[in-house]
């Protein structure tokens, strides 16, 4: 039985439209390379967060490994760029402790994650992930608590709602456009 996955899939993803996905690819590419895996597929996801609501893309990455008759290694950028949630990782652990997939992340310092990885080097991968989480909340917490601080000041906290415009810079009163 091989250890090693000989061929692979770049997972690239960017949770807004904005977010550019062409470096992760290029560093991805780039440790492929390095490691002497045959990349056969690219996929880019863009406005799909990992920390919000469905990914109906990212789970069509799953569905991809199931279909080759060999160990699969997906590469990715660095860890938060996989999966930040916890229930996510269970399809992921399904397949690698099968020895359909292995886990790569090309800029972190993370031993590849396969069938025989130790307990050390798994809790090394869940804690990037639990770590990962963190920051996505914490950033999420910063945001909602700038909204509440603009609206304790009488601003709007963002863009005024399709159909209406600020009449006044600091005050949420809105005026309907039509």
């Amino acid at each position: 039985m091989k250890i090693k996955a000989e061929t692979g899939i770049i997972l690239a993803r960017g949770s807004t439209d904005d977010q550019e996905i062409q470096p992760q690819i290029f560093s991805c590419k780039k440790y492929a390379e390095q490691s002497g895996i045959k990349i056969t597929d690219v996929i880019g996801i863009e406005g799909e967060s990992a920390f919000k609501g469905s990914r109906k893309e990212f789970n069509k990455v799953y569905e991809k490994i199931q279909q080759y008759n060999e160990p699969i290694a997906l590469i990715f950028d660095s860890g938060d760029r996989f999966t930040r949630q916890v229930n996510e990782q269970k399809k992921a652990t399904e397949l690698r402790k099968t020895g359909c997939l292995e886990l790569h992340c090309a800029n972190e310092e993370l031993k590849p994650l396969h069938q025989f990885s130790t307990y050390l080097e798994e809790s090394e991968w869940y804690q990037k992930e639990v770590d990962s989480f963190k920051y996505s909340a914490r950033i999420s917490s910063n945001i909602l608590r700038k909204f509440d601080w603009k609206l304790e000041l009488g601003e709007y906290p963002g863009y005024s709602p399709t159909g209406y415009k600020n009449k006044e810079r600091n005050n949420i009163r809105l005026e309907e456009v039509y």
